[in-house]
């Protein structure tokens, strides 16, 4: 008996609520105009307190070089390559012409003629294979002679080098292969195999190793923080607004009791 009175003051409550609920109706949808207001003013309170985003240059370390000694492909044709890996770890990456040459002897010498910290070096030599790569000495090179030894046309060996291009950079990088078929990264053992590669791009997992592998070499990145933090630290730059005004003054003023020291004869200081 108990368990039916029970059940029945449940079912008593949950139809109350219920009820209730159905008479409230559908949820009045948002006013777009409301909450385009609404999130102006939650980004102008933001920017009240932050000042903005600046970046720090210098905390940027470190130079990772493509080196081109090869005439083969065009270099602007490359350079898009370099630049989606210098947006991506916010580093100083660049393709340059290169300066003096290159032999496995003498990597070294040509890191320091090209001023990098590490390098994937463009080259034509016939004696070389497609790729070689020396992660101890931090250096890697794509040799396009041997990606056009197949009397492949230009715009074949074009795909190729920048295909070897970011291959290379993953292996030394610390990257290695991937076996995401969205990765250019995959395992290769021939041209047929590289022209079978479905991406023209590294894919996550490699990309995530490579920025560990790029600080250990001495390449970090800029850093991205607030225009109020800057201050804090001492190193922002002069105001370029009323809002930063504010706060370089707010940062760099006195405070309104500052604290007073007197010497003390009897401890020298």
């Amino acid at each position: 008996m108990k368990r039916i009175v029970f059940m029945a003051a449940v079912s008593a409550l949950f139809c109350a609520t219920f009820g209730e609920t159905m008479k409230l109706g559908p949820a009045t949808p948002p006013d777009p105009e409301k909450e385009h207001q609404r999130r102006l003013e939650k980004r102008a309170a933001k920017l009240k307190k932050t000042g903005g985003r600046i970046i720090d240059m210098k905390a940027m370390k470190g130079t990772f070089r493509f080196v081109n000694l090869q005439k083969r492909v065009p270099v602007e044709k490359l350079k898009d390559v370099c630049d989606r890996l210098a947006r991506h770890f916010q580093s100083d990456f660049a393709i340059v012409d290169g300066k003096g040459g290159f032999s496995v002897e003498g990597a070294e010498k040509a890191l320091a003629d090209n001023g990098a910290t590490a390098a994937v070096f463009l080259v034509e030599a016939e004696a070389l294979p497609s790729v070689l790569v020396a992660p101890e000495s931090r250096w890697a090179c794509v040799n396009v002679s041997a990606l056009a030894k197949d009397g492949a046309d230009g715009v074949k060996v074009q795909r190729r080098v920048r295909r070897e291009m970011l291959r290379a950079f993953a292996s030394l990088a610390g990257g290695g292969g991937s076996m995401d078929p969205l990765c250019v990264s995959r395992t290769a053992t021939s041209l047929a195999e590289l022209d079978a590669i479905k991406s023209n791009d590294l894919s996550y997992d490699p990309l995530v190793r490579a920025e560990e592998a790029l600080k250990a070499m001495g390449i970090t990145p800029y850093r991205r923080t607030t225009y109020r933090e800057a201050c804090q630290e001492g190193w922002a730059p002069a105001p370029t607004n009323d809002i930063q005004k504010a706060i370089w003054d707010e940062v760099r003023q006195l405070p309104a009791k500052p604290l007073k020291i007197e010497f003390d004869p009897a401890k020298g200081k």
